[in-house]
C-alpha cells in the first residue's frame, strides 16, 4: 500500500509539473541555462551573413542544419566571439555561451567550440518553437 501511495504522489507530481510546463509562456530549453533573459519576441531568419567566426566550414554546416543560408548582404548577422571566461557561468566554463539573437544579429560568445555548439542547439531549440508561430519572451 505504501509503494502505491509514493507512486501515486509521483505521478502527481509529475502530472502537475508537466502541466505547469504546457501551461507555461515560456520556451522551455534542454538542458536548462544557468541564465536566460528573455527580452522580446524575434522573427525566425532564414539567411545570415557571417561577420566574423573561426571555423567557417563548421558555421556553414550548423546553419545548414537549421535551415539558414549563408549569405552575403544578409538582413541578419551573425558575429561568433571566442572569449577566455564567460563570468555568469558558475559551472562547466568550458562548455559555456552566451546567445543574444534580436531581429537584425545573432550574437554568440564561447570559450570553447563546445559552447558554440551548444549556442547552435539552443538556436535549433528556438527554431523549433519558432515554426510553431512563437519565441516567447
Amino acid at each position: 500500500m505504501a509503494v502505491f501511495r509514493l507512486k501515486l504522489v509521483v505521478f502527481f507530481f509529475l502530472c502537475s509539473s508537466l502541466y505547469g510546463v504546457a501551461q507555461s509562456n515560456y520556451t522551455v530549453l534542454l538542458p536548462k541555462p544557468q541564465q536566460v533573459k528573455w527580452y522580446a519576441e524575434t522573427k525566425a531568419c532564414n539567411r545570415v551573413e557571417i561577420l566574423k567566426a573561426e571555423n567557417q566550414e563548421y558555421i556553414h554546416r550548423c546553419l545548414s542544419d537549421l535551415g539558414i543560408v549563408a549569405q552575403e548582404q544578409a538582413s541578419t548577422k551573425l558575429e561568433i566571439t571566442m572569449v577566455d571566461q564567460i563570468e555568469e557561468a558558475r559551472v562547466n566554463q568550458h562548455e559555456a555561451y552566451r546567445l543574444r539573437v534580436n531581429d537584425h544579429c545573432i550574437h554568440i560568445e564561447a570559450i570553447t567550440e563546445q559552447g558554440v555548439y551548444w549556442a547552435f542547439q539552443t538556436l535549433r531549440q528556438l527554431r523549433v518553437k519558432e515554426k510553431d508561430k512563437t519565441v516567447n519572451k
